[in-house]
C-alpha cells in the first residue's frame, strides 16, 4: 500500500515536472515564435493605415503585442499631427490681403504666431523621427513598466520582425516634410520681412495689394512664389 502511494506519489512529481517544463521552457518558446508572427503582419503593412489583428499570444505575450500596437497607434497620432501643420488655416491666411490690413505693415502678431508654430512644429517633428531610432525605441519601452524579459521580448519582435524597418523606412519622408515646412516657414517670415522693409510703397485697394513700382510687385510675386 505503501508502495503504491509512493508511485503515484511520483507519477504527479514526474507530471508537474513535464507541466512545469511545458510552462517555462516550451510554451515559452511557442509563444515567442508566435509573438514574432503576430507582430511580422504589422511589419508587413502600411503602418499609417494599419489595424489591429487577432493576437495569438496569452498573457504577457499578449500585454507585449498589445504594446507593439500602442506603439503604431501613437506613431499614426504623431504622424497625423505632424501632417496638419501644412493645412494649418491660421498658418495659410498669413499671407492673406485680410492679415496685411489687420496686421500690417509689421505684422508682429503674424511674426509671434509663426515663431510659436514652427517650435511646436521643430518639437513635434523630433518627436516622430524618435519613432524611427533605436533611441526614441528603447526609451519608448522604458516607459512600459515592463520586466526586464519583457522589454527584450518586445525589442526582439519589433527588431527580428522588420517592424523597425519599415518604421525607419520613413525617415526620407520625414526630412522632405520637415524641409518643406521650414521652407513654408522661411517664406513667409521673407514675405513679411519685404513688406515690412516697403511699408510706404504698397496699399491695400480693392481688395488687392498695389505696389510703388513694377520692381517690388516682381519681388513679391517671387517670394510669394516659393510657397507654392
Amino acid at each position: 500500500m505503501k508502495k503504491r502511494k509512493l508511485f503515484f506519489l511520483f507519477i504527479l512529481l514526474v507530471i508537474l515536472v513535464v507541466v512545469l517544463i511545458y510552462l517555462f521552457v516550451i510554451n515559452k518558446s511557442i509563444q515567442e515564435k508566435q509573438l514574432l508572427i503576430d507582430v511580422k503582419s504589422y511589419a508587413d503593412s502600411n503602418l499609417i493605415d494599419v489595424k489591429k489583428s487577432r493576437a495569438n499570444v496569452f498573457g504577457k505575450y499578449r500585454k507585449i503585442e498589445d504594446a507593439v500596437y500602442q506603439y503604431i497607434l501613437d506613431f499614426q497620432k504623431q504622424y497625423s499631427k505632424v501632417s496638419d501643420y501644412a493645412s494649418d488655416e491660421e498658418l495659410t491666411s498669413i499671407l492673406s490681403v485680410d492679415n496685411y490690413s489687420s496686421d500690417g505693415p509689421l505684422f508682429v502678431q503674424s511674426n509671434q504666431y509663426i515663431e510659436k508654430v514652427r517650435s511646436e512644429f521643430d518639437q513635434d517633428m523630433q518627436k516622430l523621427i524618435s519613432f524611427s531610432t533605436e533611441d526614441g525605441l528603447e526609451e519608448y519601452v522604458k516607459k512600459l513598466n515592463f520586466s526586464s524579459y519583457e522589454e527584450k521580448v518586445f525589442l526582439d519582435s519589433v527588431n527580428k520582425s522588420g517592424l523597425f524597418s519599415n518604421f525607419n523606412s520613413y525617415q526620407d519622408e520625414f526630412l522632405e516634410s520637415e524641409n518643406h515646412m521650414n521652407s513654408i516657414f522661411n517664406s513667409i517670415v521673407s514675405t513679411l520681412g519685404f513688406l515690412k522693409t516697403n511699408s510706404d510703397n504698397w496699399k491695400i485697394e480693392e481688395g488687392e495689394i498695389q505696389f510703388s513700382t513694377e520692381d517690388l510687385v516682381n519681388q513679391y510675386n517671387q517670394l510669394v512664389s516659393n510657397l507654392l
